[in-house]
């Protein structure tokens, strides 16, 4: 009875380990295809909603936040948070070229309308934003 269970649950076991990893392995996608200036509008302003307003007003020391930092390995380390306008809009901006039905500069242009729309920012912000995006050249 006993040798019977045992040898029940060794095939059951070695069936088991043979099928793991003969799926169709890793899904595979265009990474571009996940940004549309709608998108990108909304997460600007999910992460405006979240900047301190003491510094949510544009750099003025020309300094950026360090983002996408390498490791040692090569591998890309997980990009620090921007904490001022200016570092949303330089993440936005440099998401906007990988939209591939766009050109840099029209992305930027349908991000600002979206953005135009948006009552979560100032008047005062929305100008900073239409600015800045308006200033991207292919």
């Amino acid at each position: 009875m006993w040798n019977r269970f045992l040898v029940t649950a060794t095939v059951g076991l070695a069936v088991a380990s043979s099928i793991i990893g003969c799926g169709p392995g890793e899904p595979r996608f265009d990474p571009a295809t996940r940004y549309s200036p709608g998108s990108l509008a909304q997460e600007l302003a999910f992460r405006y909603k979240s900047l301190d307003p003491a510094a949510a007003g544009p750099k003025t020391d020309g300094s950026a936040p360090k983002t996408g930092a390498v490791t040692k390995g090569g591998a890309q380390a997980k990009a620090a948070q921007a904490t001022t306008l200016d570092g949303l809009l330089d993440d936005v901006i440099a998401k906007a070229a990988k939209i591939p039905a766009l050109s840099h500069a029209q992305a930027c242009e349908k991000v600002a309308e979206e953005v135009a729309k948006d009552p979560t920012f100032t008047d005062a912000d929305k100008k900073v934003i239409a600015d800045k995006l308006a200033s991207v050249t292919d």
